[in-house]
């Protein structure tokens, strides 16, 4: 009964999550992946959660790729991983329960740990710098290798043999779940976590994976609604990358008992020390930016005479004409800003700004942007702003060009559409004659509208 009541709450927690993150999506205006993107995304959630089936966790395994790949930024993943491991993670869930008769009060008190920690960190982890989050990744991934080394080099208890928790081992079994369900908000992997404390509790390690799996498929669910709240979850991409999961679920359950888990265990290792490696080394980079950045003075704190004054003046216009320039890096197409040659302190800090609602907030990152702007070459970056620009001008001096023949053709008649032919030696007459009629005969003004458009598109097609 209790049983048939915890896979019950399981999917309702699943399908609540799963329908609110759907029609939060079609709130949202349409995005645009591409193809390469979207591939990239298949292949991650497979590898992912082939790797989350086994025992070794999606979380870290998503960290490396979304990093080799570029499926995800930073601040991203958190939510990422707790959005996607959502059907992933119920699908677990459903077939290992059955695997291990486990105590239910048990059972229950530890879920009830993990899901109470993973609202507590849903609600925190979003307010928490970039920075931050990835310091806690660095320390929590460093945490988890050594967790599993010791495992694996027999320096933790690993042989337990209790199938049940009772008492103070019960209550110590609850904290530390809540624990592990908090950091599993900041984008930490469940699975070595919770192994480890349950390690430490001496309970066997056939409880860990139900344990593990319960856990994960009630508190996610609930750490998911909680990001999705505060609009953090890129929901297309994380919608692809978890239906891939599902596939890679369905491929590995048979294969469970079949691959050693000594071996898993040290390819985690690696995928750990990876993204320790990774995650420090842009934590770094941008503590060193913010850190120059800080030592760059303001325009012009020195002196009173006139000559100095003047020189203030200029700085002050110098500075705020970077300031301009790099808050106009935001609108760059992706793919152009991606290949920008900036540092990671200065692309943090315009991603941030994408992110932020405030009016305040906005124009405190933008003096930001322009302190981090005066550490840069900014050669390349003003010739990408002026060739936008330059796209710009040209888009809309074809656009009026475009106008202005639309105009004539309507208006004077034979002479502006020889003067066209000439022009544009290669037009259709036939039809541009066609397209002018069908303007001129419209009855109602929507037809005329319609008409209208159809030649200016044709127009366009000779007028670039």
């Amino acid at each position: 009964m209790v049983f048939a009541l915890l896979v019950a709450g399981i999917t309702l927690m699943t399908l609540l999550a799963v329908v609110m993150m759907l029609l939060k999506l079609r709130q949202l205006p349409a995005e645009t992946l591409s193809p390469a993107l979207r591939l990239r995304l298949l292949l991650s959630g497979f590898v992912a959660f082939v790797a989350d089936t086994l025992g070794v966790g999606s979380f870290a395994v998503n960290v490396a790729l979304a990093r080799m790949l570029g499926t995800f930024h930073d601040e991203e993943l958190p939510a990422v991983n707790n959005g996607a491991q959502v059907i992933p993670g119920a699908i677990e869930s459903l077939f290992f329960m059955q695997m291990v008769d486990v105590d239910i009060t048990t059972l229950l008190t530890l879920v009830a740990g993990t899901c109470a920690g993973g609202v507590l960190g849903g609600f925190l982890v979003p307010r928490l710098p970039r920075q931050t989050l990835r310091l806690i990744m660095v320390v929590c991934f460093t945490l988890v290798a050594l967790l599993l080394l010791g495992s694996e080099w027999q320096l933790l208890p690993v042989g337990g043999d209790l199938m049940a928790l009772q008492g103070a081992r019960l209550t110590a079994g609850f904290f530390a779940m809540m624990l592990c369900g908090a950091l599993t908000s900041a984008g930490i992997g469940l699975f070595a976590m919770v192994q480890g404390a349950l390690f430490l509790l001496n309970v066997s390690p056939l409880v860990a994976f139900p344990v593990m799996m319960v856990a994960g498929a009630s508190q996610q669910p609930l750490t998911a609604l909680m990001f999705l709240q505060r609009g953090c979850i890129p929901l297309k991409k994380t919608l692809i990358f978890s239906l891939a999961g599902c596939v890679g679920v369905l491929v590995t359950v048979p294969l469970v008992h079949v691959l050693s888990s000594r071996t898993l265990h040290l390819l985690l290792v690696l995928v750990l020390v990876y993204n320790v490696v990774a995650l420090f080394r842009a934590w770094q980079s941008a503590r060193e930016g913010a850190s120059f950045t800080a030592r760059v003075p303001a325009p012009g704190n020195q002196g009173n005479s006139m000559d100095e004054n003047v020189s203030k003046s200029q700085k002050k216009r110098e500075a705020h004409a970077l300031q301009e320039a790099g808050v106009k890096l935001l609108t760059l197409p992706r793919d152009v800003f991606d290949a920008l040659p900036i540092s990671t302190a200065l692309r943090d800090a315009l991603e941030e700004a994408r992110r932020l609602k405030s009016h305040g907030a906005i124009r405190r990152q933008s003096q930001r942007i322009g302190k981090l702007m005066r550490l840069e070459d900014t050669t390349l970056i003003m010739e990408a702003l002026a060739r936008m620009e330059e796209e710009s001008d040209a888009k809309s001096a074809s656009f009026h060009a475009v106008e202005r023949w639309r105009e004539r053709l309507l208006n004077e008649g034979r002479t502006a559409l020889t003067e066209y032919i000439d022009t544009y030696p290669g037009v259709d007459v036939q039809q541009l004659r066609q397209l002018i009629a069908r303007v001129e005969s419209a009855k109602t003004p929507e037809l005329k509208s319609g008409a209208s458009r159809a030649l200016f598109r044709y127009l366009r097609t000779f007028i670039v």
